[in-house]
């Protein structure tokens, strides 16, 4: 392409490229989780507290001859370690990777 009149001029185009850049889901591979129930026997460990009041009633006799009653309060109190046994429900979970056998997405370099 010349310019002009000028034989030996020469005009280059410039070119410019546009890029665009695009992501989308590839299945790669399949994963299947399984859950499986079981129960399991424990021993809940704890203490058991207890508290007796004991009352005792006297008749008392003073000197000035009044008869009065009297009321005495013991308390005790005692911790008693226990075990109980006992079922807890346990649910574990396995993942299995399998990979595609088909890739219906297309390939990455497509």
């Amino acid at each position: 392409m010349t310019v002009g009149d000028d034989p030996n001029s020469v005009v280059l185009p410039i070119v410019e490229e546009a890029l665009r850049l695009g992501k989308r889901v590839v299945d790669t591979e399949q994963v299947r989780v399984r859950t499986t129930s079981h129960e399991e026997q424990v021993t809940l460990c704890g203490e058991l507290a207890r508290e007796t009041v004991t009352v005792e009633e006297r008749l008392v006799v003073e000197k000035r001859l009044f008869v009065t009653e009297e009321i005495r309060l013991r308390r005790t109190a005692s911790v008693t370690p226990v075990e109980v046994p006992a079922t807890r429900p346990v649910m574990r979970a396995g993942i299995e990777r399998e990979p595609m056998h088909n890739n219906q997405n297309g390939d990455l370099n497509g």
